[in-house]
């Protein structure tokens, strides 16, 4: 009788690295801390390969390390999820957020929630006055979309004439919650920002809560303010 291939588990066909980073993820988030030779056990690969991807996430900060020791014995190294990679999992922020404000919504009013939106507003203000402070109004305007891109939102911001600039955002990070409430996304945020700028108005041209691709801000710099351009 003809026996059956034994495979050793380093003959296993390799995965694509996206496929096997997201694997050990997964253990280490079903498991808690496990040792490389843990992990290629439960993925079936080899050590090796498993500690090249360990250094990987360790290097993007998505897994750390922590060094376990038990008798006599040389120390285990076991990896376990950070912060920053137990975040890479599913997530329901946009619907709490929505359950959040229609609740108060009913409990004590539109106006409850016009308050709330009001005092996170104030919030953002003052974090990002003290960014701006001081500095010219292109040199503003060019790091409030640096500060929203380190956000999430992809933006960006130039120059169109000698005192008109364009903000935009290619991406909304709440834009479940915007389409249901656009008072808490960019509908509410052009008096911020003019606020922040100073020397300026500024309107909104596009919305991704209204259907189009993108956010676009016009800022339109009052008389006395500096004309030199976006960089």
């Amino acid at each position: 009788m003809t026996k059956e291939p034994v495979f050793r588990q380093e003959q296993v066909m390799p995965r694509a690295n996206g496929i096997t980073r997201r694997e050990i993820l997964t253990a280490l988030k079903r498991n808690g801390a496990m040792t490389a030779e843990e992990l290629a056990r439960a993925l079936g690969i080899s050590q090796v390969a498993v500690r090249q991807h360990l250094s990987a996430l360790e290097a993007e900060r998505m897994v750390a390390v922590s060094i376990e020791r038990r008798g006599l014995g040389r120390p285990s190294h076991r990896y376990l999820l950070t912060p920053q990679g137990d975040e890479t999992f599913p997530r329901d922020y946009d619907r709490l957020s929505c359950a959040l404000l229609e609740a108060l919504s009913a409990w004590q009013g539109e106006e409850a929630v016009d308050q709330l939106l009001h005092r996170i507003r104030e919030h953002d203000r003052a974090a990002l006055a003290a960014r701006l402070k001081g500095k010219p109004l292109p040199v503003r305007i060019q790091e409030l979309a640096r500060t929203l891109d380190e956000r999430g939102y992809m933006a960006e911001a130039c120059a169109l004439e000698e005192h008109t600039f364009v903000l935009r955002k290619r991406n909304c990070v709440i834009c479940a919650v915007a389409r249901e409430h656009p008072r808490a996304c960019c509908f509410g945020e052009t008096r911020l920002y003019a606020d922040v700028l100073g020397a300026a108005d500024v309107t909104l041209r596009r919305s991704i809560a209204q259907g189009d691709q993108i956010c676009e801000f016009v800022i339109t710099a009052h008389p006395q303010a500096s004309p030199a351009s976006v960089e």
